[in-house]
């Protein structure tokens, strides 16, 4: 008689510990649980504000509410490959959705580094041609995709750009990062332009701020410039604002063209010619948002991001040059 009470407790028990479980799943399957994705996005240059605010943005747009459906870590290195790969081994280690990285550097070093993860990877303002990111644009492969800018036709641009403004300048001072992979390919297509047009190019190589600086010293020491143009080209040294402010300041207290990097109102240039930072970041939204939704990041072509042209009319008034209608036509902002 015991031993059936006892049973009978045991099965009385199950069945209440079965409904209660029932119960829970019900109610997780009417009120299913929200998914907040985590999302970590690294920043390797200053140069490139506004690209995560663009992403952000769209991703609002998109419906991906943070703090509601979705969680961001923004991380800025300031070109230090070092703190990038500490900031991007994190992310791995918390486990992210996806990592968002930006520009051609780092976005590398976040596709090597999550390559053996199932952690997908969106680049923004980076170059493909000789970096290895993706296998092709139309199917990159490797769990990546993102936002190029069209790096060649990019550098073609600025170069046309500086002959047609400064028509008097033979001489073009081009500093490069030295170790930089996209360079190489920069370089090549500058020296065949610049053959064809009569220009000759002083290619310097530096790896800091202080390599500019004091090339520049040296040079103004000697009293005898060797350029009379000076070409900013993509790539990560010579474009931060320290760089910028330096630049800038060199090529107005000696009245030569600068150009090529986009305009700032704090480092003033004659031109330039990139990518809209926020726009680029916005597109990357929408790259992020099919991946979420559960596209393989590596089947979704890349994007190309259509270059954004500036010309500073008073530093043009300043230096004498003459800037054409056709120019202006063309130019998406003009500074006057």
């Amino acid at each position: 008689m015991k031993k059936q009470f006892i049973k009978n407790k045991i099965v009385i028990f199950l069945i209440g510990f079965l409904l209660l479980a029932l119960i829970i799943a019900g109610f997780f399957w009417f009120f299913p649980q929200k998914k907040i994705y985590h999302i970590g996005i690294i920043s390797g240059t200053d140069f490139f504000e506004g690209t995560d605010q663009g992403f952000t943005s769209k991703m609002a747009e998109l419906g991906y509410k943070d703090g509601e459906n979705i969680t961001y870590d923004i991380q800025k290195t300031n070109n230090d490959l070092a703190e990038a790969n500490k900031i991007i081994e994190k992310f791995i280690a918390n486990k992210v959705d996806l990592i968002f990285a930006f520009p051609t550097n780092v976005a590398v070093l976040a596709k090597d580094l999550a390559e053996k993860t199932n952690i997908p990877v969106i680049f923004g303002d980076a170059t493909v041609e000789g970096s290895g990111l993706v296998k092709d644009v139309n199917y990159p492969g490797d769990n990546i995709t993102g936002v190029r800018q069209a790096t060649i036709e990019t550098v073609i641009k600025r170069f046309e750009l500086m002959h047609e403004l400064a028509p008097q300048a033979k001489k073009y001072l081009i500093f490069y990062q030295s170790n930089f992979s996209i360079v190489l390919g920069q370089l090549r297509e500058l020296s065949l332009l610049a053959q064809e047009s009569g220009i000759d190019l002083v290619l310097e190589p530096v790896d800091s701020t202080e390599d500019i600086n004091n090339y520049l010293q040296t040079e103004d020491k000697l009293k005898n410039l060797d350029f009379d143009a000076i070409l900013t080209i993509i790539e990560p040294v010579a474009v931060i604002p320290a760089s910028s402010r330096i630049l800038s300041l060199f090529a107005d207290t000696h009245n030569i063209p600068l150009g090529g990097a986009p305009l700032s109102g704090d480092y003033p240039n004659l031109f330039g010619v990139s990518i809209d930072n926020t726009l680029a970041g916005k597109q990357s939204a929408i790259l992020a948002d099919k991946v979420l939704k559960g596209t393989f990041a590596g089947s979704i072509p890349v994007v190309t991001v259509d270059s954004y042209f500036q010309i500073n009319i008073k530093i043009a008034e300043k230096l004498g040059l003459t800037v054409s209608d056709s120019l202006l036509s063309q130019a998406n902002e003009v500074i006057r």
